[in-house]
């Protein structure tokens, strides 16, 4: 399936597809939402630049000004990189590559930051003879296949157990209970005190997460409320209305989860 890159993590969260095989940077925050698989490439950010500044512009650091105007893929670590490493530069990001060479070709940026293998063919086929490719990677990025995490209220509700001491479940057996009546009676409940709040976290980030699936043009409260601002050109006041709705899901959820938090902890 096809969607724009800013969409495939939240679409392959919201089990619109199960695998990215879309060459994604393997980094730290895309590591803490997916599991990847063994990098099957390791590339680099590299440069095209407006041939009116080959001589000029030797790196990304001569870059870092705000006399350029620099552009990438909307996100891409190429604009990752531009707002980490070349601040300073103005910065627009397009939702696809061609679009961004093409405002360097055009004049209207001085430079276009992306994957060294795009590069190499785009400064040609692109480029009209007004590119410079500089092909030093200024970046060390493995490539991977991304794929779902395993289920975090699972993870929780393990760690929870996990953190109840072994001598617990011990003093159970040998008072002559099961296994399964250890876990049930002595275990299970001390572990509930301990994952309720990460619970309770977990469920109303979820409500607060289904807004991403409108990147994905799948209908919602955020996208309805978008349609409406098509017609009635009331930004404000509608999405006032939907941030409204959304606290009015998750208050009762807080409440609930702390009235629950406050009667188990009376029975310590």
């Amino acid at each position: 399936m096809s969607t724009g890159y800013d969409g495939i993590i939240p679409a392959l969260m919201t089990d619109k597809f199960d695998m990215i095989g879309s060459g994604m940077t393997l980094t730290q925050e895309r590591n803490l939402r997916l599991n990847f698989s063994d990098p099957f490439i390791v590339v680099g950010q590299t440069l095209l630049i407006r041939k009116e500044l080959e001589g000029t512009i030797k790196s990304y650091k001569d870059l870092n000004t705000a006399d350029y105007r620099i552009t990438s893929k909307l996100g891409t670590t190429g604009e990752m990189v531009a707002k980490k490493l070349i601040s300073k530069a103005k910065y627009h990001g397009y939702d696809n590559e061609q679009e961004a060479v093409l405002d360097v070709v055009n004049g209207k940026a001085d430079a276009f930051i992306y994957d060294a293998p795009y590069n190499v063919v785009a400064v040609n086929k692109v480029g009209a003879g007004k590119l410079v490719f500089l092909d030093k990677p200024f970046t060390y990025e493995p490539l991977a296949f991304g794929l779902k995490k395993g289920d975090y209220v699972a993870e929780i509700i393990r760690s929870g157990v996990q953190s109840i001491a072994r001598g617990q479940n011990e003093a159970a057996r040998s008072l002559g209970l099961s296994a399964g009546q250890s876990m049930r009676h002595v275990v299970l409940p001390q572990a509930l005190k301990r994952v309720l709040p990460p619970l309770a976290g977990q469920f109303i980030s979820l409500v607060k997460d289904t807004s991403l699936v409108s990147v994905i043009a799948i209908t919602e409260l955020l996208k309805s409320g978008r349609e409406v601002i098509t017609t009635s050109f009331s930004p404000f006041e509608i999405l006032f209305c939907v941030a409204g709705l959304y606290l009015l899901i998750n208050l009762p959820l807080s409440k609930i989860a702390n009235r629950l938090e406050r009667r188990l902890a009376q029975s310590d």
